[in-house]
């Protein structure tokens, strides 16, 4: 054993290599033996996609080997496995074929081997994905899920939700719910009613993400007690209530989440209309339900539900309340309308219920009624029609109804539009609105530059309006009837339209991150609507503000386009975003060559790479007689010399310059001497000098030099040697051979020249005898030379020393000099030497004058010799008075100040007292705006006084009538008796200015009350109001109309309120007589509701000439605010009216339509029906053929005499015995008749 152990550790490293290379050589062989079989498996015919397997459900897959014969197959070596069995279940686990059931939601993998003979190796492997359903297990035998659905009816109730996940398998389900309000949901699936009804969806989800499964649950609506205590709901025809909520509050009266949650649905829509957000509109008077409950497609649940109705589902899922819609009128409370117009009144009940109606009107003169409801308008005013009916079943209990409804008669004349705004060279027609359409209508416009009118042919009340330039123009139609003209306006306001609009530029470049301004112009150049849109093609290239200024955000190309909000006009520029170059490099940079080489190829690349890149270069030469380079980088040598080869980018760079790339080529003859003509040179500063290089020898191939100077500052030389002294000081200049480098140089001195001489006086004046200094100074400060030099132009006047003292010698004027030693600029000082002032006196010191007066101040000066006598002149309150150069004072206004007079020589002065005495120019009451006075009230008046300087301010106050107002001198107004009377106030000081106010002293409106207080109308009718001002006997009964809210409802000056758009406001009526009493009116307007279906009740009548049949039409929906107008075909079969009454005229046939205002249409066809004949005269035996014309039914003929004449079933009548009788035709029920006289034979 020791000898073993001891081999062992002796050759360990050997023992294991061997190990590994059996281990290694079994795994080898195991898979290369394994991989030798194909094994598969198979799924039966009708089989079912794996992934939407159901639990239970099952198939029977097949596994074969294609690559062995049968024989060679031993099935029992054949293995199914699923990677979860509470997924997939395999029903045995070898054999050729494997029974797979799923055991519950989920993924599993099923995997079939071939293993060898002992079970231990695969030898072929298969595997097959399969996934079941995830799915809702419930029961639907429980009666909170027995529609498929969980149903709750009170909060805090619960449901366990299960699916076919199998407890112990590894999928777990995630719970959710989309409404929380309505039912929540825990993680193991348990559902909690909510307090909130209507509609939840519960969904479950795989952790994995791959499968869900949803659930509705619906909660019970229930109606709040409020709602309930309301019932019946009581509403009149066309009236609106909603049973979700109250839209002014937000209070709720169910317990839903939402309107759209719910469906609202009533047992009669004949009787009452429902909509989606809970309203409800009262129709045709009676009781009946509304239902409430949540909002599902039952019948996708269950179809059982095909057969509810909504009480039903009410009862099972929701609420319901009682509604009673009153009898009442259904075209409103009030209409308004115009002389000749008719008017087709409705009760709200139904052709069964409406029997018996009775119509009165309380004023025929203004307005008759017919027992159909025909209104016919007779004269202006109002009259109060009223429907009465007796039916003892329209609600229990009550026998007798009744309805009123105002009607307001006005004589009208208008104009269809108003106000119109149009476009140069728009047009567009204008119609007057009338009552007479037999009187003309004149036309005429106060500008017919702006606007040209053309009247119509086929009516004087219409026109053609075509605009002509920009303004205003207004057009009047005018009518006389009886003899009174009738006014209507139409205001035209002419815009310029846009016409063009051009860009500038029509194409651009920019550098990315710039920003450019396009320049818009609009042709003509100021229109009225300058509205653009600005847009870019790439956002990603270019963008571009509402001003029009473009920016590159990257490189490329890109369109900008302007659109005018006008008339659609469009513009574009063109517009390239350049990404700037930011390198280029060459393939060398140096080539020394001989000229046998011949030639040379040159590349290059330019950074960055991308769109917007501008990669153009152009290819110079530095010089052509050494080489020459094509655009493609191909240099060819010319002669011996140096050269370079220059790549430049046809782009900038960044810094605004083009980018270089060089290569320097040698074919060289050097260069062995440079000298100058010049070593040293002095300049002054700003002066140029050239200096000039001399190359040896003549011939060397590169005779270019570099100039440099040390000293830029005081020196700079360009590349020609020209030298431009810039400063002071010392440089060297340095020329240097680019060939061989070889130098010379040249010292340079600049100095800086005195360049400005600046004196401190430039011009004096002193007294004879005065001494004094000038000063002088030479500039700049860096100047070499400052000396000056002084000068007199007349020394008997004034003499200067070297140092500038000046002496004033006698009176007179000369010229002082400081002249600059250096360059001989000079600078001067006029000098002007004086005899002194010694005194001054005035004319007057104590004056007094009125406001407007003038007197001169005469000045005195001393001695009489002196030179400068000149004197100036001051007010001490320019306000008061003022005094010009000449002496002249003016008083202004009343007060006090002192003029001041000095002398300009030595400031010598003398004064003058002056006292401005000032009337009233003007008084001003400043209450203007009072015009009454409540009787026994009081009120404080001001008056304004001007000038403030007036010398007495005060006023008297008086009253015209002192039995109507009385007035104390503070101002202080008293009403004492009723009537109107002048208050006056006068200046005090006797200039006799005074001013007025007329006041009325008044009896005031206390309230204001307006009938009705609440008012509905539809967008774009009007209804109008009536104000009543308390006490009646008030003084001032004008009323001011206006609306909290022009954008929903307006109202004009008698009270018309017009709706505008949906909403609510309120119309004012304000007293005018300054105590602002206000009443009000609440203004609801509803939108505008398009009929979209009307139906005649009737499809076809017969009638007689001369007989009168009304029809009605029903409009769709119910809550329709369209008018509908009637048409005949054939007004001479029959004729109809504007509320449906048909009037027969001759025999025929005809249409009569009925159009609403949307367009919908219903027809009803006239059969009018006449005899051949109504009256013939036979003798006996003779015979004749009536007829019926138009007619295409059956005829039944009847006579009443027999005796006298006969008539068969084909209407011949045959004369018997001498007399009269009558036959008959029955056709539809309608009969007609001919006389029939019967004569004896003549002989």
């Amino acid at each position: 054993m020791g000898t073993f152990l001891g081999h062992v550790k002796r050759y360990w490293k050997q023992l294991t290599a061997v190990a590994i290379f059996a281990v290694v050589s079994a795994i080898a062989f195991s898979v290369a033996f394994a991989s030798q079989y194909d094994i598969v498996m198979s799924k039966p015919d009708n089989a079912t996609d794996p992934n939407s397997w159901t639990k239970d459900y099952y198939e029977l897959w097949t596994a074969n080997l294609p690559g062995l014969e049968a024989s060679e197959i031993d099935y029992s070596r054949v293995k199914w496995q699923s990677s979860d069995n509470n997924v997939i279940m395999v029903g045995g686990p070898s054999g050729q074929v494997g029974r797979l059931t799923a055991t519950g939601a989920g993924t599993a993998t099923v995997t079939v081997t071939y293993v060898d003979t002992d079970g231990t190796t695969v030898l072929g492997e298969y595997t097959q994905k399969f996934m079941v359903k995830l799915e809702v297990t419930n029961d639907r035998s429980d009666v909170r899920y027995q529609y498929g659905f969980v149903s709750f009816e009170k909060t805090g109730d619960t449901y366990q939700l299960n699916t076919n996940v199998v407890p112990s398998s590894n999928v777990k389900i995630n719970w959710t719910s989309d409404n929380e309000q309505v039912a929540t949901v825990d993680g193991n699936g348990l559902v909690t009613a909510g307090a909130a009804g209507g509609v939840a969806t519960i969904t479950g989800e795989t952790d994995t993400k791959d499968q869900r499964v949803t659930i509705t649950v619906i909660r019970k609506i229930e109606a709040t007690t409020e709602l309930q205590n309301m019932q019946p709901i009581k509403i009149g025809p066309n009236e609106f209530f909603n049973v979700y909520e109250d839209k002014e509050t937000g209070k709720k009266y169910t317990n839903a989440v939402s309107a759209n949650q719910v469906i609202f649905s009533s047992d009669g829509e004949q009787y009452i209309v429902t909509d989606t957000t809970g309203f409800i509109k009262g129709v045709n008077a009676g009781v009946k339900s509304v239902y409430i409950y949540p909002n599902i497609d039952y019948a996708s649940f269950d179809e059982r539900f095909a057969n509810y109705t909504p009480d039903r589902f009410a009862a099972e899922f929701g609420a319901s309340v009682s509604v009673r819609v009153d009898f009442g009128i259904s075209n409103g409370k009030e209409l308004t309308g115009a002389v000749g117009d008719t008017i087709n009144l409705r009760v709200n009940t139904t052709d069964e219920d409406g029997r018996g109606v009775n119509w009165t009107s309380n004023n025929t003169s203004v307005a008759t009624v017919d027992s159909n409801g025909v209104v016919t308008l007779k004269s202006s005013g109002e009259a109060i029609i009223t429907a009465t009916m007796d039916n003892p079943n329209l609600f229990p209990g009550e026998t007798n109804h009744t309805a009123q409804i105002k009607i307001t008669v006005i004589d009208n004349f208008s104009v269809d539009f108003t106000s119109k705004q149009i476009n140069v060279g728009d047009k567009f027609e204008l119609s007057a609105l009338v009552t007479d359409d037999t009187a003309k209508v004149s036309w005429m416009v106060d500008d017919e530059s702006i606007v040209s009118i053309t009247e119509s042919e086929e009516s004087s009340r219409k026109i053609t309006v075509e605009g002509l330039k920009k303004g205003k123009a207004k057009i009047t139609a005018m009518q006389e009837v009886n003899g009174v003209i009738k006014y209507a306006y139409c205001e035209v306001d002419v815009n310029e339209p846009v016409q063009n609009v051009v860009l500038f530029p029509t194409n651009l470049s920019i550098t990315i991150g710039d920003s450019y301004p396009i320049v818009l112009t609009f042709e003509p150049e100021r229109p009225d609507n300058m509205e653009v849109k600005w847009v870019s093609s790439n956002e990603d290239i270019l963008t571009v503000s509402d001003s029009g200024v473009v920016k590159g955000v990257g490189g490329g190309d890109a369109v900008v386009s302007v659109i005018t909000l006008d008339g659609i006009k469009v513009a574009s520029c063109d517009v390239h975003v350049r990404v700037p170059v930011t390198g280029i490099t060459l393939s060398k940079n140096i080539v020394e060559t001989t000229l046998s080489a011949g030639n040379y190829q040159l590349s290059y690349t330019i950074t960055p790479e991308g769109e917007g890149v501008d990669t153009s270069v152009i290819w110079s030469s530095s010089n052509e007689d050494i080489l020459t380079v094509d655009q493609n980088g191909f240099v060819t040598f010319v002669s011996p010399g140096n050269a370079t080869v220059i790549c430049q980018t046809n782009d900038i760079g960044t810094d605004g310059n083009n980018l270089l790339a060089t290569c320097d080529f040698f074919i060289s003859e050097p260069v062995t001497s440079v000298t100058l003509d010049f070593t040293d040179v002095t300049l002054k500063l700003g002066d140029t000098f050239r200096l000039t290089a001399e190359i040896l020898p003549v011939n060397a191939t590169d005779k270019t030099v570099t100039w440099i100077s040390s000293n830029t500052s005081v020196v700079t030389v360009d590349e020609n040697g020209l030298l431009t002294a810039v400063g002071t000081g010392s440089a060297a200049v340095l020329v240097q051979s680019n060939d061989s480098g070889i130098t010379a140089m040249c010292n340079i001195n600049v100095y800086q020249p005195v360049e400005t001489v600046e004196i401190n006086y430039t011009e004096m004046s002193v007294r004879k005898g005065t001494v004094f200094w000038l000063y002088a100074k030479a500039g700049p400060d860096n100047a070499v030379n400052k000396t000056i030099i002084w000068s007199t132009s007349n020394p008997r006047i004034a003499t200067v020393d070297e140092s500038g003292m000046v002496t004033a010698i006698e009176p007179g004027e000369c010229i002082i000099t400081a002249t600059s030693q250096d360059t001989g600029i000079f600078a001067t000082c006029s000098l002007t030497v004086t005899e002194p002032v010694t005194g001054i006196s005035l004319n007057y010191t104590d004056i007094a004058i009125y406001a407007g007066d003038k007197f001169a101040l005469i000045p005195s000066v001393e001695p009489i010799d002196a030179d400068n006598k000149a004197v100036t002149y001051l007010s001490s309150d320019t306000s008061i008075a003022t005094v010009d150069e000449n002496g002249i004072v003016t008083g202004l206004k009343g007060g006090e100040c002192v003029i001041l007079v000095t002398t300009v020589e030595r400031g010598l002065v003398a004064s003058c007292k002056v006292t401005v005495y000032e009337f009233v120019t003007s008084v001003t009451i400043n209450e203007k705006d009072v015009k009454y006075i409540n009787n026994g009230a009081s009120k404080a008046f001001t008056a304004s006084v001007t000038p403030a300087s007036a010398t007495n301010r005060g006023v008297i106050w008086s009253s015209s009538d002192t039995n109507v107002f009385r007035v104390s001198q503070r101002g202080v107004v008293t009403a004492v008796g009723l009537g109107t009377a002048t208050i006056t106030a006068t200046a005090a000081d006797g200039s006799g200015i005074f001013d007025t106010i007329v006041l009325q002293s008044i009896r005031p409106v206390s309230t204001i009350s307006v009938s009705p207080s609440y008012v509905t109308v539809i967008e774009g009718q009007s209804q109008r109001v009536t104000a009543t001002i308390s006490p009646a006997d008030a003084t001032i009964k004008e009323i001011e109309w206006s609306s909290s809210n022009p954008e929903i409802a307006v109202v004009d000056y008698n009270g018309e309120i017009t709706g505008v758009t949906a909403g609510i406001c309120y119309v004012y009526a304000k007293s005018t007589d300054g105590n602002d009493i206000v009443g009000t009116v609440k203004v609801t307007v509803k939108r505008a509701v398009p009929a979209t279906s009307i139906v005649i009740n009737a499809s076809s009548v017969t009638m007689f000439p001369g007989q009168t049949r009304p029809l009605s039409a029903r409009v769709r929906p119910s809550n329709s605010t369209d008018n509908s107008m009637w048409v005949s075909s054939d007004t001479s079969v029959a004729t109809v009216d504007g509320n449906g009454v048909v009037t027969a005229r001759g025999q025929g046939n005809c249409i009569i339509y009925c159009v609403a205002e949307s367009g919908v249409e219903d027809e009803c066809e006239v059969n009018v029906l006449a005899l051949n004949s109504t009256s013939i005269t036979l003798e006996q035996y003779d015979n004749y053929m009536l007829d019926i014309y138009g007619c295409t039914e059956k005829i039944t003929w009847y006579t009443n005499n027999n005796r006298i004449a006969t008539v068969d079933s084909n209407g011949k009548v045959i004369a018997r015995g001498v007399g009269s009788t009558t036959i008959v035709a029955r056709v539809n029920g309608k009969l007609l008749y001919c006389r029939v006289t019967v004569t004896k034979i003549r002989k």
